[in-house]
């Protein structure tokens, strides 16, 4: 069970510098990371404070990633652009150099 009652508080005190970055430098080579983020195609529907800050935290931290030089995308899953379902997520997978 999850308590959300904080979870708006508690995301925007993260970031990918402070705590996606650790979970990289920690990756040895050869292994893997895979990103799951949500398929955003009506942004009027994460406009709420929730939504809005999983989409701009899910935006920096894809941007944190590729940025990585250490890191090679390997696949997108679904390789369809087109969402199924009404909250349709991507994964995206990155091998460490």
């Amino acid at each position: 069970m999850t308590d959300w009652r904080d979870g708006v508080e508690r995301l925007r005190e993260t970031s990918a510098e402070r705590d996606l970055a650790p979970l990289l430098d920690s990756l040895e080579p050869g292994q893997r990371l895979a990103l799951v983020v949500p398929q955003i195609y009506a942004i009027g529907r994460w406009s709420a404070p929730w939504t809005e800050l999983v989409r701009l935290r899910s935006e920096e931290w894809l941007q944190f990633v590729s940025n990585d030089s250490r890191l090679g995308l390997v696949t997108v899953e679904p390789a369809d652009p087109f969402p199924s379902g009404p909250n349709p997520v991507r994964a995206q997978v990155y091998l460490k150099r």
